[in-house]
């Protein structure tokens, strides 16, 4: 294994995708010369070769009788990584550094497991766990058939009956507690799930959906699709007499936040399993023997032993972390203003800072909560014009200049020029063009205009009043510390808001505690920030088109999505 760190610095939130699917499986070794004839009773045959290749560690414990051959651990066809710049070395180990409560980061780039996976490139989606779909002719029902052979990391085979346990055991049943993911629901009512044999099932919907098999890739809710069914029903009422609700269940495997570290029994089909979690300081997580992808060369996966996560309070401590040599990858969570110091550095940390290209088109970005649960806040927050309104009272350029140093450019939250979604075509790209910059020009005049078609009347001080009489009054939610550069991004928003008559306030929060209640509808908030989303200001009605997303909506209303 090289001994330089490896980091990845960029302007907005990255994932470094460090592998892709590739199409080939290796080839098996040439079978050995047959031995000479002796004269002995007749004995069992050896086992052939594995075209398989495994860690020490585990070459060790197969050897003591302490875990299965490799053979036996895999599927029957393994997905194959295509490593982006070499083939890798077992052993050793991954310190990596995250800072608040929050494991977030790591779950999604480290476990991003989802039964399709998006592409590098963002373009579609690839076979993962999941290996074909078929929609119905009229687009109400799906079979999903999935990898035969993948094992938990307890060696229990993984099954459709873990998909049936986590949809009719858990999300159906109210009492649970757990959230009906939002793209398994069409016309407000659930989908519905059945075991169609043991590796596929059947989704059927309320309204057409071609897009469900992009969705599930897209969201980190497909965790908790994947429910050990195994391990889990001895804390189910229905499966255990002696259980009388689902308190331990929620705690073992709990229905928000992070998966993985409440219950350290629990099965994963992950690349690596979580062995110590000590809250706001450590985790520790080593590899999965049963791991079900391998290299190019047949060598299964993951390379790296053991990945060791130390989580700080400040921000601010990470850059310090890097340069002392005490985190060997992060592709996320790197304070835009200390690249100049770590990319000095590189020699010292003995690590490698590199600048990564990204497809997102803003960073950060404003979020309206479109359903709102406000009735008036709600009709007025899907008018365009107070959308216009809103994005020219922001004043981008000093944003740019102030908080991110002249780097950066205006643009509304569309995907950036880097990426190809929308652009295939000089038609997309002009369209695409147009809406980047879109009501980005800073006018006080222009925001008036707009707004006083929607809130034309204002209190004493000056602020913008609702048909009802009330202040018109709204917060930003942001998981980001108070001191933190987007939150700076926020005050000159604010700021600017302020001037053409809207009061913002703005609170910030953990996103364990956030996204509970935004995923259920519940927070009464208007505003929250993000870094790849749809944009505040789209001229859509839907307030969410863009690039190739426009074209699956397109491809979907032509029936061509299968």
């Amino acid at each position: 294994m090289k001994t330089r760190h490896t980091l990845l610095a960029a302007l907005a939130i990255l994932i470094a995708v460090l592998m892709v699917v590739g199409c080939v499986q290796p080839a098996p070794p040439a079978a050995p010369a047959p031995a000479p004839a002796v004269k002995a009773e007749p004995t069992k045959a050896p086992a052939a070769p594995s075209k398989y290749q495994e860690a020490p560690q585990l070459a060790e414990l197969v050897k003591a009788g302490k875990l299965p051959p490799i053979d036996q651990r895999l599927p029957k066809d393994p997905v194959v990584l295509k490593p982006i710049e070499e083939v890798g070395v077992y052993g050793g180990q991954m310190a990596w550094v995250s800072y608040g409560p929050s494991l977030g980061a790591y779950e999604f780039q480290f476990l991003y497991e989802a039964p399709y996976r998006w592409t590098a490139d963002a373009t579609t989606v690839e076979v993962n766990l999941a290996t074909k779909h078929q929609y119905a002719a009229d687009g109400m029902s799906m079979v999903l058939k999935f990898r035969e052979g993948v094992k938990w990391s307890d060696g229990q085979e993984f099954t459709a009956e873990d998909l049936d346990f986590w949809w009719n055991d858990l999300v159906m049943i109210k009492e649970a507690g757990y959230t009906q993911p939002y793209w398994t629901i069409t016309k407000e009512k659930p989908m519905k799930l059945e075991v169609v044999d043991k590796y596929t099932i059947k989704v059927s919907f309320n309204a057409p959906h071609w897009l469900f098999h992009r969705l599930m890739a897209s969201t980190g809710d497909y965790m908790r699709m994947y429910a050990p069914k195994h391990y889990l029903k001895q804390f189910h009422p229905k499966y255990n007499s002696n259980v009388k609700d689902y308190a331990e269940l929620n705690k073992r495997f709990p229905p928000t936040g992070n998966l993985w570290v409440n219950d350290l029994a629990l099965p994963t089909l992950m690349a690596w399993k979580t062995v110590e979690y000590v809250p706001g300081q450590r985790t520790v997580a080593e590899r999965n023997p049963y791991y079900w992808k391998v290299d190019t060369e047949g060598k299964q996966l993951p390379y790296i032993d053991k990945v060791v996560i130390t989580q700080v309070e400040d921000p601010r401590v990470v850059p310090l972390k890097i340069v002392g040599g005490e985190v060997d990858f992060l592709a996320r969570g790197i304070p835009l203003d200390s690249f100049t110091t770590l990319k000095t550095s590189e020699k010292q940390g003995n690590y490698r800072v590199i600048q990564w290209k990204v497809g997102a088109g803003a960073d950060p970005a404003l979020v309206i909560n479109w359903d709102n649960q406000n009735e008036q806040m709600r009709k007025i927050i899907r008018n365009r014009d107070f959308r216009l309104g809103l994005s020219h009272a922001i004043d981008r350029k000093k944003v740019n200049d102030v908080v991110y140093f002249g780097l950066g450019a205006a643009s509304q939250a569309v995907t950036s020029p880097y990426s190809p979604w929308g652009r295939t075509t000089e038609e997309g790209k002009k369209l695409m063009e147009q809406w980047r910059g879109l009501a980005t020009e800073f006018s006080v005049e222009k925001a008036n205009q707009y707004l006083d078609k929607v809130l034309p009347n204002k209190d004493k001080d000056g602020f913008r009043l609702m048909p009802d009489g009330k202040r018109f009054t709204w917060t930003f939610i942001t998981g980001s510390t108070p001191d933190s550069r987007a939150v700076d991004v926020l005050e000159f928003t604010q700021e600017g808001w302020k001037a053409v008559g809207i009061e913002t306030n703005i609170q910030t929060m953990d996103w364990s505690a956030f996204w509970p209640k935004f995923s259920n509808g519940e927070y009464l908030d208007n505003v929250r920030l993000g870094w790849v989303a749809c944009s505040v200001l789209s001229p859509e009605p839907t307030g969410c088109r863009m690039g190739a997303l426009d074209q699956m909506l397109d491809d979907q209303a032509r029936g061509l999505l299968r």
